[in-house]
């Protein structure tokens, strides 16, 4: 992986979440993607998607909302 390129990382990180057993791994490469592409909403999501099979509902709850208020703003800036 390309030490500062996101879409590696959460590639990675999305392979990982398809085997249940290493959601450690997947937890690490997606919130790497997520460092380093902070307003990127599909990286968001997916790192929402491994809160949820975490078992970890509030935080993939709150980053469904960051994802939402984020896509406000920008529409709320293109129109306005």
């Amino acid at each position: 992986v390309a030490p500062f390129e996101a879409s590696g990382y959460a590639n990675l990180g999305w392979s990982y979440l398809q085997l249940p057993d290493k959601l450690d791994s997947a937890e690490f490469y997606l919130l790497e993607a997520a460092r380093l592409s902070k307003n990127n909403s599909d990286i968001s999501f997916i790192v929402a998607k491994m809160y949820e099979l975490t078992d970890r509902k509030p935080a993939a709850i709150k980053q469904l909302q960051s994802i939402i208020n984020y896509v406000l703003l920008q529409v709320l800036l293109f129109y306005y």
